[in-house]
């Protein structure tokens, strides 16, 4: 733990030269280098918003404000917290506004999406709002034996004088023997694989931040799917013996290879069936229309047709399509 700590120090005026690295940052890289210069290094950042992702910033800032409640010693206003999720919340601060849509105008804006059932849960949003309310909001946070001292915990900070690693943790909790827990709240429509969940880079990160902030790692790493009622946590194999040493070697080896290939710059394309999902992707129902099929080695595969195939081997010349001369 102290070679760890050594690695761990807070931010100074002298380090604000130093590269930014979050964990959504660092998982982009992870599975797809192409995608990571596309998105931060060229700066092609879309603004594209999708019904998972707003769905998910109204439910967490819902469990949020029931968590300040609780940490505030206040009774627990649900009438509040499910009028909020309704008709949305302004979070405001001294640079600006943002106004996070609630369910209401999220019927209005996805309709179709919204009450069309996924192939994982069976379940539509509908449904799954009523998991949220009647299941997942009386009970998050409602625990004897962990109290939360920190929900939507900022951290920042420099990991090995490389980079300055920042974030924030959706809830730390604490018991009686000053043990940490990490719960980090998922909108998604199942639950992860084993083999994402052993060494998961998101608690990894998250444990370096509570070594920085509260002088320790967390003992105990849960993934509560809200939409699902569902959680992961140690009985289900969230971050297994050695995880957090196995993490650090990955983290290191990530930026090894970022730094080679900004040296390089050649960023080479990882296509997967995740690339259906990707903004850079040519026909993605994610795609920004601005930047649409600035990636043109993405694999073809879709939920429709699970092909293995790409639109182009990487290192090969992109084929250009032709048109027909024709001749009267």
């Amino acid at each position: 733990m102290t070679e760890i700590s050594q690695k761990i120090r807070q931010v100074t005026e002298e380090d604000k030269g130093l590269p930014y690295l979050s964990y959504s940052k660092e998982s982009n890289f992870d599975h797809c280098p192409l995608s990571h210069k596309l998105k931060y290094v060229d700066k092609n950042f879309s603004k594209k918003s999708s019904l998972p992702m707003e769905i998910g910033s109204i439910l967490h800032k819902a469990l949020e404000l029931k968590g300040r409640m609780i940490m505030e010693g206040k009774t627990v206003d649900y009438d509040y917290l499910k009028s909020i999720t309704e008709e949305g919340y302004l979070e405001t601060d001294e640079k600006s506004d943002n106004h996070i849509l609630g369910i209401k105008d999220l019927k209005k804006k996805y309709y179709d999406e919204f009450f069309t059932a996924d192939s994982k849960s069976g379940m539509n949003y509908s449904e799954k709002m009523d998991i949220f309310y009647n299941k997942v909001l009386p009970s998050r946070i409602d625990s004897k034996e962990w109290t939360p001292v920190a929900v939507e915990q900022r951290f920042e900070f420099v990991y090995d004088d490389r980079v300055i690693i920042h974030g924030f943790i959706d809830r730390v909790d604490k018991n009686a023997k000053e043990q940490l827990r990490i719960t980090d709240y998922k909108s998604s429509k199942a639950v992860f694989r084993d083999a994402d969940i052993k060494t998961p880079m998101q608690h990894v990160i998250y444990d370096l931040a509570c070594i920085h902030l509260y002088g320790q790692p967390a003992t105990d790493h849960v993934y509560d799917f809200i939409l699902i009622d569902a959680i992961q946590g140690a009985d289900e194999g969230v971050c297994t013996k050695g995880y957090l040493n196995r993490g650090i070697k990955k983290l290191d080896k990530v930026l090894n290879e970022m730094d080679e290939m900004e040296i390089k710059g050649e960023y080479p394309p990882k296509p997967t069936p995740l690339c259906y999902w990707c903004p850079f992707h040519s026909t993605s129902p994610n795609a920004d229309p601005k930047f649409s099929g600035l990636c043109q080695y993405h694999s073809l595969w879709t939920p429709e047709k699970k092909s293995f195939a790409v639109l182009n081997p990487y290192g090969q010349e992109i084929k250009k399509e032709t048109k027909r001369k024709l001749v009267f």
